[in-house]
């Protein structure tokens, strides 16, 4: 911010005048001004949380799921909200994708975890899923399954929201609106719990009671 000054003009010498004798009185003293009282507001330092940030993206390394399918997981976490891609690879190593579901909703941590040590309890809802099949292939499999969810295309996504895909484990958002899960930081490695055979975390008491052994990273 630049102050903006004003330029005095010069002063011009006077003409000379007669001398006047003056009498002398002592100069009034000046009465101090008053020193205004400023009110100062301190805002209260605000308490750090008591749980564990999971805002970022977040991406697990290629794991296998059988001798011959892999997996990854990529997540994208913000404060209220939370988004995954799970793909599924026709191979070991990831280069080959066959499928990726996607699943978003509002999230809270709601406190820690009664069965593991240092992990946290979390209510993860469920919003919205898709299901694309990454190769014509792919989607010529998963239209002959026979599901509510049909017409699909290579790389193009379709919602099962309301419809789920029971082949791939996803249930329709009228049954499971959300998981109730359990997760741990540790470091730069963000563990989830470790989901059930009929992967339904649906209620709390379907709760997992153990980590995973798949853990993410951010990037």
């Amino acid at each position: 911010m630049h102050a903006t000054c004003r330029q005095r003009g010069s002063l011009r010498n006077p003409a000379p005048s007669p001398t006047v004798a003056v009498t002398a009185s002592p100069a009034p003293v000046a009465t101090p001004a008053a020193t205004p009282t400023v009110a100062v507001t301190i805002s209260p330092v605000p308490s750090a949380s008591p749980f564990p940030s999971i805002v970022g993206k977040w991406k697990s390394a290629v794991t296998p799921s059988s001798e011959t399918q892999s997996f990854q997981l990529d997540f994208d976490i913000q404060s209220s909200t939370w988004k995954v891609d799970y793909t599924v690879f026709g191979d070991l190593q990831g280069a080959v994708p066959f499928v990726t579901i996607h699943i978003e909703g509002p999230y809270e941590i709601t406190g820690p975890s009664t069965a593991v040590a240092g992990a946290f309890e979390g209510r993860f809802g469920i919003t919205k899923k898709t299901l694309m099949p990454r190769s014509t292939y792919a989607a010529e499999y998963l239209n002959s399954l026979n599901q509510a969810a049909t017409g699909f295309k290579a790389d193009e996504a379709l919602d099962i929201t309301s419809t789920g895909f029971a082949p791939f484990g996803q249930y329709p958002v009228s049954e499971v609106d959300a998981d109730y899960d359990i997760l741990k930081v540790e470091g730069d490695k963000l563990y989830f719990g470790a989901r059930p055979d009929d992967n339904n975390m649906g209620t709390p008491e379907k709760r997992p009671t153990a980590l995973s052994e798949v853990f993410s990273v951010k990037y």
